[in-house]
Protein backbone atom coordinates (compact mmCIF):
# COMPACT_ATOMS: atom_id res chain seq x y z
CA UNK A 1 0.00 0.00 0.00
CA UNK A 2 2.91 2.58 0.50
CA UNK A 3 4.56 2.09 -2.80
CA UNK A 4 0.91 2.34 -4.16
CA UNK A 5 0.61 5.60 -2.81
CA UNK A 6 4.24 6.76 -3.52
CA UNK A 7 3.52 5.86 -7.36
CA UNK A 8 0.28 7.69 -7.04
CA UNK A 9 2.10 10.82 -5.81
CA UNK A 10 4.83 10.55 -8.06
CA UNK A 11 2.42 10.34 -11.20
CA UNK A 12 0.54 13.57 -10.30
CA UNK A 13 3.55 15.87 -9.77
CA UNK A 14 4.70 14.47 -13.27
CA UNK A 15 1.15 15.16 -14.41
CA UNK A 16 1.34 18.95 -12.98
CA UNK A 17 4.91 19.31 -14.49
CA UNK A 18 3.85 18.17 -17.34
CA UNK A 19 0.72 20.39 -17.66
CA UNK A 20 2.82 23.50 -16.96
CA UNK A 21 5.42 22.74 -20.09
CA UNK A 22 2.96 21.64 -22.93
CA UNK A 23 3.71 23.43 -26.07
CA UNK A 24 0.57 22.86 -26.80
CA UNK A 25 -0.69 25.53 -25.01
CA UNK A 26 2.13 27.97 -25.54
CA UNK A 27 0.14 30.83 -27.00
CA UNK A 28 -3.34 30.23 -26.11
CA UNK A 29 -4.96 33.26 -24.38
CA UNK A 30 -7.47 32.70 -21.35
CA UNK A 31 -9.89 35.50 -22.92
CA UNK A 32 -10.09 33.37 -26.17
CA UNK A 33 -13.63 31.47 -26.38
CA UNK A 34 -14.13 28.05 -26.43
CA UNK A 35 -13.37 27.43 -30.04
CA UNK A 36 -9.75 28.05 -28.83
CA UNK A 37 -9.73 25.31 -26.48
CA UNK A 38 -11.44 23.33 -29.09
CA UNK A 39 -9.05 23.76 -31.84
CA UNK A 40 -6.56 22.02 -30.24
CA UNK A 41 -8.80 18.60 -31.10
CA UNK A 42 -9.25 18.30 -27.40
CA UNK A 43 -5.90 17.64 -26.41
CA UNK A 44 -5.56 19.82 -23.38
CA UNK A 45 -2.13 18.59 -21.85
CA UNK A 46 -3.93 17.82 -18.61
CA UNK A 47 -6.20 15.35 -20.08
CA UNK A 48 -4.02 12.42 -20.63
CA UNK A 49 -2.20 12.59 -17.06
CA UNK A 50 -5.34 12.67 -15.70
CA UNK A 51 -6.44 10.09 -17.43
CA UNK A 52 -3.60 7.76 -16.68
CA UNK A 53 -3.59 8.40 -13.20
CA UNK A 54 -7.25 7.56 -12.85
CA UNK A 55 -6.47 4.71 -14.93
CA UNK A 56 -3.38 3.70 -13.17
CA UNK A 57 -5.33 3.97 -9.55
CA UNK A 58 -8.38 1.72 -11.35
CA UNK A 59 -5.98 -1.09 -12.50
CA UNK A 60 -4.09 -0.94 -9.59
CA UNK A 61 -7.14 -1.72 -6.97
CA UNK A 62 -6.95 -5.00 -7.10
CA UNK A 63 -3.61 -4.86 -5.32
CA UNK A 64 -5.55 -4.85 -1.77
CA UNK A 65 -7.50 -7.40 -2.76
CA UNK A 66 -6.11 -11.15 -2.23
CA UNK A 67 -8.30 -12.94 -3.86
CA UNK A 68 -6.80 -11.06 -7.89
CA UNK A 69 -3.63 -11.74 -7.48
CA UNK A 70 -3.73 -14.28 -10.47
CA UNK A 71 -5.37 -11.59 -12.40
CA UNK A 72 -2.02 -9.45 -11.77
CA UNK A 73 0.68 -11.81 -12.51
CA UNK A 74 -1.92 -12.59 -16.05
CA UNK A 75 -1.54 -8.70 -16.27
CA UNK A 76 1.91 -8.04 -15.61
CA UNK A 77 2.96 -10.90 -18.09
CA UNK A 78 0.69 -9.44 -20.91
CA UNK A 79 2.04 -5.74 -20.03
CA UNK A 80 5.87 -7.20 -20.11
CA UNK A 81 5.54 -8.79 -23.25
CA UNK A 82 3.98 -5.82 -25.12
CA UNK A 83 6.56 -3.70 -23.50
CA UNK A 84 8.90 -5.92 -24.58
CA UNK A 85 7.86 -6.03 -28.42
CA UNK A 86 7.57 -2.54 -28.33
CA UNK A 87 11.89 -2.53 -28.26
CA UNK A 88 11.57 -5.05 -31.17
CA UNK A 89 9.32 -3.02 -33.61
CA UNK A 90 11.84 -2.47 -36.87
CA UNK A 91 8.75 -0.86 -38.89
CA UNK A 92 8.30 3.01 -37.94
CA UNK A 93 4.95 3.20 -38.53
CA UNK A 94 3.84 0.62 -36.44
CA UNK A 95 6.57 1.77 -33.86
CA UNK A 96 4.74 4.83 -33.88
CA UNK A 97 1.59 3.74 -33.65
CA UNK A 98 2.54 1.34 -30.37
CA UNK A 99 3.85 5.08 -28.35
CA UNK A 100 0.93 6.78 -29.04
CA UNK A 101 -1.33 3.24 -28.46
CA UNK A 102 -2.77 3.96 -24.84
CA UNK A 103 -5.07 1.21 -24.61
CA UNK A 104 -5.35 -2.45 -24.52
CA UNK A 105 -7.89 -5.29 -25.30
CA UNK A 106 -7.53 -8.73 -25.63
CA UNK A 107 -3.81 -8.47 -25.69
CA UNK A 108 -3.72 -5.99 -28.98
CA UNK A 109 -2.82 -2.45 -28.25
CA UNK A 110 -5.15 0.03 -30.08
CA UNK A 111 -5.34 3.49 -30.26
CA UNK A 112 -8.49 5.94 -28.93
CA UNK A 113 -9.11 8.57 -31.51
CA UNK A 114 -7.07 11.28 -29.32
CA UNK A 115 -4.27 9.32 -29.82
CA UNK A 116 -4.56 8.98 -32.97
CA UNK A 117 -5.01 13.30 -33.75
CA UNK A 118 -2.42 13.36 -31.46
CA UNK A 119 0.04 10.95 -33.49
CA UNK A 120 -0.09 13.18 -36.26
CA UNK A 121 0.18 16.47 -35.29
CA UNK A 122 3.12 15.72 -32.37
CA UNK A 123 5.65 14.21 -32.01
CA UNK A 124 5.55 12.60 -28.85
CA UNK A 125 2.81 11.14 -27.07
CA UNK A 126 1.63 12.72 -24.16
CA UNK A 127 3.09 11.01 -21.02
CA UNK A 128 1.36 8.43 -19.46
CA UNK A 129 1.86 4.83 -17.04
CA UNK A 130 1.53 2.23 -19.13
CA UNK A 131 -1.63 1.13 -21.10
CA UNK A 132 -4.89 1.21 -20.11
CA UNK A 133 -6.52 -2.29 -20.37
CA UNK A 134 -10.17 -2.64 -21.34
CA UNK A 135 -12.61 -5.14 -20.52
CA UNK A 136 -15.59 -6.45 -22.79
CA UNK A 137 -18.20 -4.34 -20.96
CA UNK A 138 -15.95 -0.65 -21.42
CA UNK A 139 -15.35 -1.42 -25.37
CA UNK A 140 -18.87 -2.51 -25.56
CA UNK A 141 -19.91 0.83 -23.74
CA UNK A 142 -17.70 2.69 -26.12
CA UNK A 143 -18.67 1.28 -29.69
CA UNK A 144 -22.31 2.05 -28.46
CA UNK A 145 -21.59 5.89 -28.47
CA UNK A 146 -20.62 5.68 -32.06
CA UNK A 147 -22.34 7.67 -34.81
CA UNK A 148 -23.66 6.03 -37.37
CA UNK A 149 -22.45 7.03 -40.83
CA UNK A 150 -25.70 8.65 -41.51
CA UNK A 151 -24.71 10.91 -39.02
CA UNK A 152 -21.08 11.29 -39.92
CA UNK A 153 -19.38 14.92 -39.87
CA UNK A 154 -15.87 16.35 -40.06
CA UNK A 155 -15.40 16.83 -35.84
CA UNK A 156 -15.97 12.31 -35.87
CA UNK A 157 -12.41 11.48 -34.32
CA UNK A 158 -12.87 14.85 -31.89
CA UNK A 159 -16.25 13.65 -30.76
CA UNK A 160 -15.35 10.26 -30.00
CA UNK A 161 -12.44 11.51 -27.86
CA UNK A 162 -11.19 8.57 -25.93
CA UNK A 163 -14.17 6.80 -26.50
CA UNK A 164 -12.95 4.62 -29.40
CA UNK A 165 -10.37 2.12 -30.55
CA UNK A 166 -8.59 2.53 -33.63
CA UNK A 167 -6.92 -0.65 -34.90
CA UNK A 168 -3.40 -0.84 -36.17
CA UNK A 169 -4.14 -1.74 -39.91
CA UNK A 170 -7.11 0.99 -39.64
CA UNK A 171 -4.38 3.40 -38.87
CA UNK A 172 -2.23 2.62 -41.70
CA UNK A 173 -5.42 2.87 -44.05
CA UNK A 174 -6.24 6.23 -42.17
CA UNK A 175 -2.72 7.38 -42.79
CA UNK A 176 -3.12 6.50 -46.41
CA UNK A 177 -6.12 8.00 -47.42
CA UNK A 178 -5.02 11.44 -45.53
CA UNK A 179 -2.94 12.36 -48.55
CA UNK A 180 -5.10 10.89 -51.56
CA UNK A 181 -7.01 13.05 -54.04
CA UNK A 182 -10.15 11.88 -55.07
CA UNK A 183 -9.05 10.08 -57.91
CA UNK A 184 -7.24 7.67 -56.15
CA UNK A 185 -9.74 7.45 -53.57
CA UNK A 186 -11.87 5.90 -56.54
CA UNK A 187 -9.30 3.43 -56.54
CA UNK A 188 -8.75 2.78 -53.15
CA UNK A 189 -12.74 2.17 -53.13
CA UNK A 190 -12.62 -0.47 -56.35
CA UNK A 191 -9.88 -2.34 -54.64
CA UNK A 192 -11.76 -3.01 -51.69
CA UNK A 193 -14.97 -3.91 -54.49
CA UNK A 194 -13.95 -7.61 -54.38
CA UNK A 195 -17.21 -8.64 -55.95
CA UNK A 196 -17.18 -5.21 -58.46
CA UNK A 197 -20.95 -4.82 -57.22
CA UNK A 198 -20.14 -1.32 -56.47
CA UNK A 199 -21.12 -2.02 -52.98
CA UNK A 200 -18.13 -2.85 -49.63
CA UNK A 201 -19.53 -4.88 -47.58
CA UNK A 202 -17.48 -5.38 -43.79
CA UNK A 203 -15.65 -8.81 -44.97
CA UNK A 204 -14.44 -6.98 -48.02
CA UNK A 205 -13.34 -3.93 -45.70
CA UNK A 206 -11.51 -6.35 -43.78
CA UNK A 207 -9.29 -8.27 -46.59
CA UNK A 208 -6.54 -5.24 -46.63
CA UNK A 209 -6.81 -6.08 -42.35
CA UNK A 210 -5.79 -9.56 -43.19
CA UNK A 211 -3.39 -8.96 -45.78
CA UNK A 212 -1.14 -6.52 -43.68
CA UNK A 213 -1.65 -8.82 -40.75
CA UNK A 214 0.32 -11.45 -42.75
CA UNK A 215 2.91 -8.99 -43.90
CA UNK A 216 3.48 -8.02 -40.40
CA UNK A 217 3.40 -11.35 -39.46
CA UNK A 218 6.48 -13.00 -42.45
CA UNK A 219 8.34 -9.66 -41.75
CA UNK A 220 8.41 -10.85 -37.76
CA UNK A 221 9.54 -14.03 -38.84
CA UNK A 222 12.07 -12.83 -41.30
CA UNK A 223 13.00 -10.69 -38.49
CA UNK A 224 13.21 -13.29 -35.76
CA UNK A 225 15.44 -15.68 -37.37
CA UNK A 226 18.11 -12.80 -38.81
CA UNK A 227 18.08 -11.38 -35.31
CA UNK A 228 20.55 -13.57 -33.03
CA UNK A 229 20.99 -10.73 -30.58
CA UNK A 230 17.22 -10.15 -29.11
CA UNK A 231 16.24 -11.99 -26.22
CA UNK A 232 13.14 -11.98 -26.84
CA UNK A 233 10.78 -12.23 -30.00
CA UNK A 234 7.44 -10.62 -30.80
CA UNK A 235 4.23 -13.51 -30.33
CA UNK A 236 3.02 -12.34 -33.76
CA UNK A 237 0.64 -15.23 -33.94
CA UNK A 238 -0.86 -13.72 -30.31
CA UNK A 239 -0.46 -10.20 -31.17
CA UNK A 240 -2.13 -10.06 -34.99
CA UNK A 241 -4.55 -12.91 -33.15
CA UNK A 242 -4.74 -14.64 -36.57
CA UNK A 243 -6.70 -17.26 -34.89
CA UNK A 244 -9.44 -15.27 -35.13
CA UNK A 245 -11.51 -16.04 -38.36
CA UNK A 246 -12.62 -11.69 -38.12
CA UNK A 247 -10.82 -8.74 -35.64
CA UNK A 248 -12.86 -7.51 -32.63
CA UNK A 249 -14.99 -4.39 -33.77
CA UNK A 250 -13.55 -1.01 -33.79
CA UNK A 251 -15.22 2.62 -33.90
CA UNK A 252 -14.37 2.65 -38.14
CA UNK A 253 -16.04 -0.47 -38.56
CA UNK A 254 -18.85 0.23 -36.34
CA UNK A 255 -19.26 3.60 -37.70
CA UNK A 256 -18.59 2.14 -41.47
CA UNK A 257 -20.92 -1.19 -41.19
CA UNK A 258 -23.54 -0.59 -38.22
CA UNK A 259 -23.30 -2.26 -34.87
CA UNK A 260 -24.51 -5.22 -36.70
CA UNK A 261 -21.77 -5.17 -39.35
CA UNK A 262 -24.22 -5.86 -41.97
CA UNK A 263 -24.48 -2.20 -43.74
CA UNK A 264 -22.68 -1.87 -47.11
CA UNK A 265 -20.54 1.22 -48.02
CA UNK A 266 -21.49 3.06 -51.46
CA UNK A 267 -18.49 4.86 -53.56
CA UNK A 268 -20.24 8.32 -52.27
CA UNK A 269 -20.07 7.02 -48.55
CA UNK A 270 -16.57 6.08 -48.77
CA UNK A 271 -16.30 9.56 -50.53
CA UNK A 272 -17.91 11.73 -47.77
CA UNK A 273 -16.27 10.26 -45.12
CA UNK A 274 -12.60 10.14 -46.42
CA UNK A 275 -13.58 14.32 -47.16
CA UNK A 276 -15.12 14.91 -44.00
CA UNK A 277 -11.49 13.16 -42.26
CA UNK A 278 -8.95 14.83 -44.55
CA UNK A 279 -10.87 18.49 -43.45
CA UNK A 280 -10.57 17.52 -39.81
CA UNK A 281 -7.42 16.68 -40.18
CA UNK A 282 -6.36 20.03 -41.52
CA UNK A 283 -8.54 22.11 -39.36
CA UNK A 284 -6.73 20.32 -36.36
CA UNK A 285 -3.67 21.51 -37.80
CA UNK A 286 -4.37 24.76 -39.23
CA UNK A 287 -6.28 25.22 -35.48
CA UNK A 288 -2.60 24.09 -33.82
CA UNK A 289 -0.96 26.93 -35.17
CA UNK A 290 -3.76 29.83 -35.21
CA UNK A 291 -5.10 29.48 -31.52
CA UNK A 292 -8.27 29.82 -32.42
CA UNK A 293 -7.82 33.06 -35.26
CA UNK A 294 -8.84 32.99 -38.42
CA UNK A 295 -5.37 33.18 -40.10
CA UNK A 296 -1.63 32.21 -39.79
CA UNK A 297 1.16 34.61 -40.08
CA UNK A 298 3.99 33.46 -42.74
CA UNK A 299 6.35 32.26 -39.95
CA UNK A 300 3.34 29.94 -38.76
CA UNK A 301 2.97 28.18 -42.29
CA UNK A 302 6.81 27.69 -42.63
CA UNK A 303 6.73 25.92 -39.78
CA UNK A 304 3.86 23.97 -40.95
CA UNK A 305 5.84 23.52 -43.73
CA UNK A 306 9.12 22.41 -42.88
CA UNK A 307 8.18 20.35 -39.33
CA UNK A 308 8.54 16.70 -41.18
CA UNK A 309 11.77 17.37 -42.59
CA UNK A 310 15.00 16.10 -41.79
CA UNK A 311 16.78 19.09 -41.69
CA UNK A 312 18.62 20.13 -39.07
CA UNK A 313 17.56 23.18 -36.21
CA UNK A 314 20.46 25.12 -37.63
CA UNK A 315 19.22 25.17 -41.08
CA UNK A 316 15.87 25.52 -40.07
CA UNK A 317 16.65 28.81 -37.93
CA UNK A 318 18.23 30.08 -41.10
CA UNK A 319 15.19 30.00 -43.15
CA UNK A 320 13.01 31.36 -40.13
CA UNK A 321 15.17 34.30 -39.98
CA UNK A 322 15.08 34.87 -43.56
CA UNK A 323 11.23 34.90 -43.82
CA UNK A 324 10.77 37.01 -40.60
CA UNK A 325 13.14 39.47 -42.18
CA UNK A 326 11.17 39.75 -45.50
CA UNK A 327 7.38 39.57 -44.22
CA UNK A 328 5.96 43.10 -43.33
CA UNK A 329 3.16 41.41 -41.37
CA UNK A 330 0.43 42.55 -43.67
CA UNK A 331 -0.75 39.26 -45.56
CA UNK A 332 -1.80 36.16 -43.50
CA UNK A 333 -3.09 32.85 -45.08
CA UNK A 334 -6.86 31.84 -43.62
CA UNK A 335 -7.70 28.10 -43.30
CA UNK A 336 -9.51 28.44 -46.96
CA UNK A 337 -6.18 28.81 -48.51
CA UNK A 338 -4.47 26.91 -46.16
CA UNK A 339 -6.58 23.94 -47.38
CA UNK A 340 -6.43 24.47 -51.12
CA UNK A 341 -2.42 24.51 -50.33
CA UNK A 342 -3.41 21.12 -48.94
CA UNK A 343 -5.39 20.39 -52.14
CA UNK A 344 -2.55 21.20 -54.19
CA UNK A 345 0.21 18.66 -52.17
CA UNK A 346 -2.06 15.83 -52.69
CA UNK A 347 -1.41 16.24 -56.47
CA UNK A 348 2.13 16.90 -56.33
CA UNK A 349 2.91 14.02 -58.40
CA UNK A 350 1.21 15.77 -61.57
CA UNK A 351 2.58 19.30 -60.42
CA UNK A 352 5.79 17.46 -60.78
CA UNK A 353 5.33 16.03 -64.43
CA UNK A 354 4.33 19.46 -65.29
CA UNK A 355 7.15 21.10 -64.15
CA UNK A 356 9.25 18.52 -65.46
CA UNK A 357 8.54 19.30 -68.88
CA UNK A 358 9.27 22.91 -68.20
CA UNK A 359 12.47 22.24 -66.48
CA UNK A 360 13.52 20.39 -70.33
CA UNK A 361 13.98 24.52 -71.33
CA UNK A 362 16.76 24.26 -68.47
CA UNK A 363 14.74 27.65 -67.69
CA UNK A 364 15.03 29.15 -64.37
CA UNK A 365 11.22 28.52 -62.76
CA UNK A 366 9.42 31.92 -61.75
CA UNK A 367 6.29 32.56 -59.76
CA UNK A 368 4.56 32.75 -62.74
CA UNK A 369 5.32 29.73 -64.49
CA UNK A 370 4.82 27.53 -60.98
CA UNK A 371 1.36 29.15 -60.66
CA UNK A 372 0.85 27.92 -64.43
CA UNK A 373 2.15 24.27 -63.21
CA UNK A 374 -0.58 24.78 -60.36
CA UNK A 375 -3.40 25.19 -62.62
CA UNK A 376 -2.45 22.93 -65.27
CA UNK A 377 -2.05 20.27 -62.50
CA UNK A 378 -4.96 20.83 -60.08
CA UNK A 379 -7.12 23.31 -62.21
CA UNK A 380 -7.20 26.16 -59.53
CA UNK A 381 -4.33 28.79 -58.65
CA UNK A 382 -2.57 29.04 -55.11
CA UNK A 383 -3.09 32.46 -53.40
CA UNK A 384 -0.01 34.33 -54.74
CA UNK A 385 1.41 35.10 -51.68
CA UNK A 386 2.08 31.44 -50.55
CA UNK A 387 3.92 31.21 -53.37
CA UNK A 388 5.64 34.27 -52.82
CA UNK A 389 6.64 32.55 -49.39
CA UNK A 390 7.04 29.26 -50.96
CA UNK A 391 9.75 30.84 -53.01
CA UNK A 392 11.30 32.90 -50.44
CA UNK A 393 11.97 29.64 -49.12
CA UNK A 394 13.36 27.83 -51.27
CA UNK A 395 14.92 30.57 -53.25
CA UNK A 396 18.81 30.58 -51.52
CA UNK A 397 20.57 32.61 -54.03
CA UNK A 398 17.90 35.64 -53.62
CA UNK A 399 17.72 35.50 -57.65
CA UNK A 400 13.52 35.33 -57.54
CA UNK A 401 13.75 31.95 -58.93
CA UNK A 402 12.89 28.45 -57.04
CA UNK A 403 15.42 26.00 -55.96
CA UNK A 404 12.70 23.30 -57.15
CA UNK A 405 14.24 19.78 -56.37
CA UNK A 406 14.76 20.92 -53.15
CA UNK A 407 11.21 22.19 -52.50
CA UNK A 408 9.96 18.39 -53.93
CA UNK A 409 11.62 16.94 -50.95
CA UNK A 410 10.60 18.94 -48.52
CA UNK A 411 7.31 18.72 -50.18
CA UNK A 412 7.25 15.04 -49.98
CA UNK A 413 7.91 15.19 -46.83
CA UNK A 414 5.28 16.92 -45.72
CA UNK A 415 2.79 15.01 -47.31
CA UNK A 416 4.51 11.80 -45.79
CA UNK A 417 4.92 12.94 -42.72
CA UNK A 418 7.98 12.38 -41.92
CA UNK A 419 7.50 8.20 -43.64
CA UNK A 420 9.06 8.83 -46.89
CA UNK A 421 11.29 6.75 -47.88
CA UNK A 422 14.15 8.28 -49.52
CA UNK A 423 16.25 7.07 -52.63
CA UNK A 424 18.87 10.18 -51.77
CA UNK A 425 21.66 7.75 -50.96
CA UNK A 426 22.74 6.94 -54.76
CA UNK A 427 24.55 9.98 -55.08
CA UNK A 428 27.77 10.83 -53.23
CA UNK A 429 26.43 14.14 -52.48
CA UNK A 430 22.35 14.69 -53.65
CA UNK A 431 20.84 18.10 -54.40
CA UNK A 432 19.01 17.65 -51.05
CA UNK A 433 22.36 17.73 -49.54
CA UNK A 434 23.26 20.70 -51.86
CA UNK A 435 20.60 22.41 -50.37
CA UNK A 436 21.08 21.98 -46.77
CA UNK A 437 25.10 22.66 -47.51
CA UNK A 438 23.97 26.12 -49.02
CA UNK A 439 21.82 27.11 -46.23
CA UNK A 440 24.44 26.18 -44.10
CA UNK A 441 26.81 28.92 -45.18
CA UNK A 442 23.90 31.20 -45.97
CA UNK A 443 23.61 30.98 -42.54
CA UNK A 444 27.13 31.67 -41.53
CA UNK A 445 27.02 34.88 -44.01
CA UNK A 446 23.86 36.38 -42.25
CA UNK A 447 25.94 35.30 -38.51
CA UNK A 448 29.26 36.97 -39.11
CA UNK A 449 27.31 39.84 -41.40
Amino acid sequence: MTNFLARYWKTLAAASASIGSSYLFRHCNESQDNHRVLSVLTLQAAQPERRNVKTWMTKHRYLEDENDEKDDEDEKTDRDRLESNDENVGNLREKRFREFGSVEYNGEIYMTPVDFLESLISDQPQPRIGRRHLTDETVCAMLSKTPTRQRGSNRFFRNLGEAGLISFWEYLFLCVILIKPASQIQIAFKMFDTDCDQLVGKHEFLVISKIITQKRLTSQKRSKHSSSKSKSTINTSSYYNLDRTEPADTSLLVHLFGKNGRDTLTYEDFKRFTENFQQEILEIEFNQFSHGFKAICDLDFTEMILRYTDLPDEIKRVIFRKVKQTTDGSNRITLDEFKRFSGFLKHLEDFNIAMRFHQLSNKPISQAEFQRAVKISVGFELDPHIIGLIFRIFDIDNDQHLSYDEFMGVMKDRLARGFRTRDLEKSTLSKFDQFKLCLREHGKQNTSA
